[in-house]
């Protein structure tokens, strides 16, 4: 609505109904338990700053950024982040340590690094500015179906590599609504929203881009 500067369409409210209940029956959200807490708190503010960043992408001013350069930074920067807060917060020294040794500790962190960080934020840089913010935000609302999907068979087979006891997922009929729900605002947003006009392509990065 604030880039195409109009009130959004019914199919927009509809998907936004939707996917709303849906992730709020995949969570198991309760009215009689909802507390804003210190870490809801924290939760909502960092939401807000990723919200924001996602909403930048698709702004024409930083179409010619270099999107990579600033998303090594940021990992090099949360890197450095880690280390030290990994540091200051230990118990002793092989709380530290211990982990260093585990070859099953640097397969579950290489893998979340590279599968579920690294590789989703490169894609959501490069494809975003390709669709709608409002697309996008619902797309990104599919995560926690895939979740629900691969945890209904993956932690069994990782179980065998780790030696951790970790049982798969269980479908109820409330978590499969919800998951329905997310679906179906995806759905209605492809068949019947029309989407804000795509940007501009990207400059050649030779010609030189803002950073």
């Amino acid at each position: 609505a604030l880039l195409a500067r109009r009130w959004p369409r019914w199919p927009v409210w509809l998907a936004v109904g939707l996917i709303t209940l849906g992730l709020g029956l995949l969570a198991d959200v309760r009215l009689s338990d909802l507390r804003l807490g210190r870490g809801e708190t924290e939760l909502l503010i960092g939401s807000g700053f990723f919200s924001f960043m996602l909403f930048a992408i698709n702004l024409p001013r930083f179409a010619g950024n270099l999107t990579q350069r600033t998303a090594a930074g940021m990992f090099l920067i949360e890197v450095f982040l880690f280390i030290f807060l990994a540091m200051a917060v230990r118990q002793s020294e092989s709380g530290f340590s211990a982990p260093l040794a585990s070859a099953p500790w640097w397969g579950w962190v290489s893998l979340i690094a590279l599968f579920s960080t690294i590789g989703p934020f490169l894609l959501i840089m490069h494809w975003q500015r390709f669709v709608s913010v409002t697309e996008a935000g619902m797309i990104y609302g599919l995560a926690p179906v895939f979740t629900l999907f691969t945890g209904l068979f993956l932690p069994e087979l990782l179980m065998q590599w780790t030696g951790v006891s970790y049982e798969n997922e269980i479908v109820t009929a409330t978590v499969l609504a919800g998951a329905i729900l997310v679906v179906a605002a995806n759905v209605v947003m492809q068949l019947f929203h029309v989407a804000t006009p795509e940007m501009p392509p990207l400059p050649s990065t030779r010609s030189g881009g803002s950073e």
